[in-house]
């Protein structure tokens, strides 16, 4: 049996999240393709180690999804069989990919992956199932070198993170464009908007609450612009060996 642990298990992440019309969509069809069809089928291809889904509260209408896709490396994500199975989506993927209104996907690597590893929630196997993402920029290169800052982030803020007793993990993540373009031209995201061009390119997920707002100043403070931060809702996680949890 393998202990689940917050912290990610790979070297890079593809994070998709978008809205849905609640009133448009059949919700429940939408959750069992992306469950019991999608996650099984990304979790089979080479690199792919676990997959979570999460969703946001209903509100006037809509609601958000996000899932996140653990790699063993950057490159999994432009591989030959993972633009295979982009370019040859089933049925049902076909049908519900543009029901995610103005996406995001962004394939990040990892810079950061931390947990509190005293945390007795953390020694019984607790995932969490809350998470905060916060989406930002670094402070321009004239004031600071986007290394720089990142090194910084990831040296001092994820120690101030798990101090917080809501949060079980910290992940700062850096989002690489050319890989990200790869796939989203492929046949599964036909009819998809994309935002991809919108996005900052680094992000950091929380375990969740009053500590995203938190660190959102935090940053701010230390010259990170157009901060925004997200909430979620754990619905399931999966890993490579098809066991789930949600």
């Amino acid at each position: 049996m393998a202990m689940l642990n917050p912290t990610l298990h790979s070297q890079a992440i593809l994070i998709l999240w978008g809205s849905i019309n609640s009133q448009q969509t059949d919700e429940a069809r939408l959750n069992r393709w992306w469950t019991h069809e999608h996650l099984p089928e990304r979790l089979a291809l080479p690199g792919f180690n676990r997959a979570r889904r999460y969703c946001s509260a209903a509100q006037d209408g809509t609601r958000k999804y996000l899932a996140c896709y653990e790699v063993s490396e950057l490159e999994d994500l432009k591989s030959d069989a993972y633009m295979h199975s982009l370019n040859t989506p089933t049925l049902m993927t076909e049908e519900f990919m543009p029901c995610l209104a103005a996406m995001n996907r962004l394939a990040c690597s990892v810079i950061r992956s931390r947990c509190s590893l005293t945390d007795p929630r953390v020694q019984n196997g607790a995932l969490g199932n809350r998470m905060s993402v916060v989406v930002f920029l670094p402070p321009p290169e004239t004031v600071e070198s986007e290394n720089d800052f990142i090194t910084r982030i990831a040296e001092l803020f994820w120690y101030r993170a798990l101090s917080h007793p809501d949060v079980l993990s910290f992940n700062l993540l850096r989002h690489d464009e050319e890989v990200s373009r790869v796939g989203s031209t492929s046949k599964s995201y036909y009819g998809v908007g994309f935002k991809g061009q919108d996005v900052p390119p680094l992000s950091a997920a929380l375990e969740i609450g009053e500590a995203g707002k938190e660190f959102c100043r935090q940053i701010t403070t230390s010259g990170a612009r157009e901060v925004s931060v997200m909430e979620f809702q754990l619905l399931c996680s999966m890993d490579s060996s098809a066991s789930a949890v949600g």
